[in-house]
């Protein structure tokens, strides 16, 4: 459900056609008082963006490297 309101909350920016939204498990439940939480390593994201004539194919991810949720140009589609 979180993922959903994710999505749809992504999706009143201007000129998008399609949100993804997917928040991966960080594990199971180790005791009775544990619970599981977001963290930015857990979100993954796309989105497709148009405009005009052109459409932009976007992702989110967690770089290890940068240790940063890093948002990326996958693709761009002319015409």
């Amino acid at each position: 459900m979180l993922e959903q309101s994710l999505a749809e909350a992504l999706s009143v920016q201007p000129f998008r056609q399609r949100v993804y939204v997917r928040i991966a498990g960080n594990g199971g439940r180790r005791g009775v008082y544990s619970y599981r939480y977001v963290t930015p390593q857990t979100v993954r994201a796309s989105v497709v963006v148009k405009y005009g004539r052109c459409r932009v194919f976007a992702s989110l991810r967690w770089s290890r490297r940068l240790r940063y949720p890093l948002m990326r140009i996958d693709r761009i589609e002319r015409g």
